[in-house]
């Protein structure tokens, strides 16, 4: 029995290796051929940093999966929890974001595609997602978090998700 529950994170991270995307792997100088074996983090930002131009909400489900298998202090998996939500925030224009219709607007965002994946495993949102004032508080986001166009939709984004999971509980 032992040896399965040795045998189930070896897998995942197997799997998470093999699922790194091949342009990706180049732009770091890597073969799936010859390649090491990789560290859970090593992963973590080869799905979601800029090498990966064209990741999608599923590359950063991968990468929040992979921090079960991450071996670092609580608070600094928190970091790298923080760190992954702010890229996949990155990853749209929000200044091109429809204000006038928010609801429908965000949910074509990562982020927000997110926190659906989230939704629909089941997950308790209140511990998968950081609140809408932690997100703004990191430096990561640059001016985005100053601009009131983003803070709005940011929030209007969070209660539609409230409104959504207290209407189904």
């Amino acid at each position: 029995e032992a040896l399965l529950h040795q045998l189930e994170p070896d897998s995942v991270l197997q799997n998470a290796q093999e699922n790194i995307p091949a342009r990706v792997l180049e732009a770091f100088g890597m073969e799936k051929a010859s390649m090491r074996v990789l560290t859970p983090r090593e992963m973590i930002e080869m799905y979601i940093g800029e090498e990966n131009s064209q990741a999608g909400s599923l590359d950063f489900v991968r990468a929040l999966c992979l921090l079960d298998y991450v071996q670092l202090e609580k608070e600094e998996v928190d970091k790298v929890r923080l760190h992954i939500w702010c890229q996949s925030i990155l990853r749209d224009s929000w200044q091109e974001i429809d204000v006038n219709n928010p609801i429908n607007s965000v949910q074509e965002t990562v982020f927000f595609k997110l926190i659906e994946h989230g939704y629909h495993q089941g997950l308790d949102l209140d511990t998968f997602l950081p609140s809408p004032e932690n997100i703004l508080e990191q430096d990561e986001l640059g001016q985005l978090r100053n601009e009131a166009n983003f803070k709005y939709l940011l929030q209007t984004g969070y209660e539609h998700v409230k409104r959504v999971c207290a209407a189904a509980s």
